[in-house]
């Protein structure tokens, strides 16, 4: 009787019994605590080597309260759609009791449809979302109705589920504040409050530990990553005598410290805060394709109007199904998630995404000279120039200005310190060069150049040069992650210097394209839908399911490619990039 539903409810059955079983085990779960100890026994004596015997925790699977409201929004539309299915081909009881189902999914859209007309006095999404679902219900159109909650259903523990792995992702690579530590005492390591913890105390810590505080190593030995102090990329050899900062991770060993100062793990909490903003802003292209189809919406209800004497409520309701754009209120976030997690595991923070759309407009790069200056960096720098040139810069094709890269100093125009500067931008490659007395007269020079049709994008120190930064198109710190409040930056590298600005454009253009597609696809099958709708007689079914094809290949086309090495240069190995770096530490113990 219904062929598109004898293919659909198979899939919705399946689905809903995937979701329900491991419902129950994870409400289960969520009763016992989140970590569970699984080798308690530590070292309990020290100054002896022998085989260390870490403290280990295995991480349940915790499920937050908004994935597990989305995991029974599915269910429940799962369960409504297998309902109707059934009904469609069986008995129209089946039918009526999918109704409650349907008006409790969409609930929060009438809502909002109602508070929308009331207080704004306009037609937006919603209104046409509460139209539909209410023609559904009114005409009898139930498995419409079923189908559509389904497929939203689905869209939306989509982005909540990608909000949650971006949280975790985050957790993973920054690190966690940790909520008590291990003081050694009398012989033995007993477990206090982060708080508790005094100048002078012993504390032990073990693989994948955070340092809780500056202090001196007593005994142990380890490799420590120092990523979050001073962006260096290798791990670091800690034994007795050496000095340890806070905020450091142990990646192999372990290690009993005094600690000097009180406390404080600030900058990883900054950082992780600073992650999740960013991927709560909107961008540019979210802002278009709102707009675009919240004033598209009242056309959208006023062709169903016109049509629904001539077509009927089945025809002329795919008029109520079109997007024009307002997907983007849920591809946005979820591109936003996706990216800001990728260029935080490439030691890139992306403090406002909208400097990842910006930076495809760049066609000048101005470097701080004192971001280059250490002989130590001179290879990443060379060879990242070398990539920036190989980069295809789209303003290219549209600007007189040819791409350059310019380095700035401070300093007088002539004697030494020009000449210092114009053989340090000779040895590394560098277009050309300036020297500027003053941080006034470097905002002045940004300014002359984009007055002259540049697309500036300003590689300094954050902090320290906010005034120049307020001039230029996109700005990049290398001030690292220890002043990140109080960066103006919108993007920050980790590392102390721009050796991988050609990584940060990659991932802009990957950024863009996905982006244009996101915008593309759903606008695409809305043509197809309504030209079929005006050729044909499909009916509503057929136009939700082009509608949200067109929003699940947005989906797939701005996940599939993601790469974790994205922005890897040829020959460059980054399989050890945020993750235990064995690579570096095999056969060291």
């Amino acid at each position: 009787m219904l062929t598109i539903s004898g293919l659909v409810v198979v899939g919705g059955l399946i689905y809903a019994g995937s979701k329900v079983i491991p419902q129950a085990a994870t409400i289960g779960l969520k009763q016992l605590p989140r970590t569970i100890r699984t080798g308690v026994s530590r070292l309990t004596s020290i100054g002896r080597r022998q085989p260390l015997v870490y403290h280990l925790e295995k991480e349940l699977p915790i499920v937050s309260p908004a994935l597990q409201n989305a995991n029974r929004a599915v269910s429940f539309a799962s369960i409504g759609l297998g309902l109707a299915a059934i009904g469609a081909i069986t008995s129209p009881v089946l039918l009526v009791a999918t109704i409650p189902l349907s008006l409790y999914y969409f609930w929060p859209t009438y809502h909002s449809a109602y508070r929308t007309l009331r207080d704004e006095r306009r037609i937006t999404t919603p209104v046409l979302d509460a139209t539909r679902v209410t023609v559904c219900i009114v005409m009898g159109y139930l498995f419409s109705a079923a189908l559509n909650a389904w497929l939203e259903s689905l869209s939306q523990r989509m982005l909540i589920q990608t909000k949650e792995n971006f949280d975790r992702t985050v957790g993973t690579h920054f690190g966690q504040k940790p909520e008590s530590v291990w003081l050694f005492q009398d012989g033995a390591e007993v477990e206090i409050l982060l708080e508790e913890l005094q100048p002078g105390a012993v504390v032990g810590v073990a693989t994948g530990e955070m340092i809780p505080a500056d202090g001196i190593v007593l005994y142990g030995a380890a490799w420590v990553d120092e990523r979050m102090t001073n962006g260096s990329e290798i791990p670091v050899w800690k034994e007795t005598g050496s000095q340890i900062s806070a905020e450091t991770t142990v990646q192999q060993g372990q290690i009993f410290i005094e600690i000097y100062d009180p406390p404080t793990l600030d900058t990883v909490a900054n950082i992780r805060n600073t992650l999740q903003q960013s991927a709560s802003n909107w961008t540019f292209a979210q802002q278009l394709g709102e707009r675009s189809g919240d004033s598209m919406a009242p056309f959208s209800l006023l062709a169903f109007f016109l049509t629904l004497p001539v077509w009927g409520a089945n025809r002329a309701a795919a008029f109520l199904t079109t997007s024009f754009g307002i997907q983007m209120r849920t591809l946005g976030p979820y591109l936003r998630h996706n990216f800001v997690d990728l260029a935080a595991r490439q030691q890139i923070l992306v403090r406002d995404a909208r400097g990842l759309e910006m930076a495809n407009l760049v066609n000048t790069i101005i470097i701080n000279a004192e971001t280059v200056v250490d002989p130590a960096h001179h290879k990443d720098i060379k060879e990242m120039l070398y990539q920036l040139r190989q980069h295809p810069w789209p303003m290219k094709q549209t600007s007189s200005q040819p791409f350059a890269i310019y380095l700035l100093a401070t300093g007088a125009k002539t004697g030494t310190k020009a000449q210092e500067v114009q053989a340090l931008a000779a040895e590394l490659g560098f277009d050309d060069y300036f020297v500027e007395p003053l941080s006034l007269q470097k905002a002045a020079l940004i300014e002359r150049l984009q007055s002259s049709g540049r697309f500036v994008c300003y590689v300094g120190n954050g902090v320290e040069e906010a005034i120049v930064m307020e001039k230029a198109f996109v700005t990049v710190s290398c001030q690292g992650a220890s002043t990140i409040t109080k960066d103006t930056a919108q993007i920050v590298l980790l590392t102390p210097h721009p050796g991988k600005l050609d990584r940060l454009f990659v991932l802009a253009t990957q950024f863009a394209a996905k982006e244009g597609s996101s915008i593309l696809w759903p606008f695409v099958m809305d043509i197809v839908d309504i030209s079929t709708t005006v050729f044909m007689h499909l009916g509503l079914v057929y136009s939700l399911l082009m509608n949200y094809s067109g929003f699940f290949a947005s989906a797939i086309s701005g996940r599939a490619p993601l790469s974790r090495h994205m922005g890897k240069r040829p020959g460059e190995d980054t399989s050890s990039d945020f993750d235990p770096i064995e690579k570096q530490i095999s056969g060291s113990f």
